[in-house]
């Protein structure tokens, strides 16, 4: 897939939510499917972060 089909990044006044959201759309995008609980879990845990439990990351975030 080439860059310009991917979603735009967020502008530097966004906030780290719309940020958050901008970076986890391109991730769909280069992968064709969300991410895995899994992968959040891993990634919560690489950032030193309280895993907010299964539950939470499903309303946070795109899940497959």
């Amino acid at each position: 897939m080439s860059s310009r089909a991917l979603p735009p990044l967020a502008p530097p006044e966004a906030s780290s939510d719309e940020r958050g959201a901008a970076i986890e759309a391109r991730m769909i995008a280069r992968r064709g499917s969300a991410p895995g609980i899994e992968d959040y879990r891993r990634s919560y845990a690489a950032c030193g972060l309280t895993w907010p439990g299964d539950d939470e990351i499903r309303r946070r975030h795109p899940v497959s």
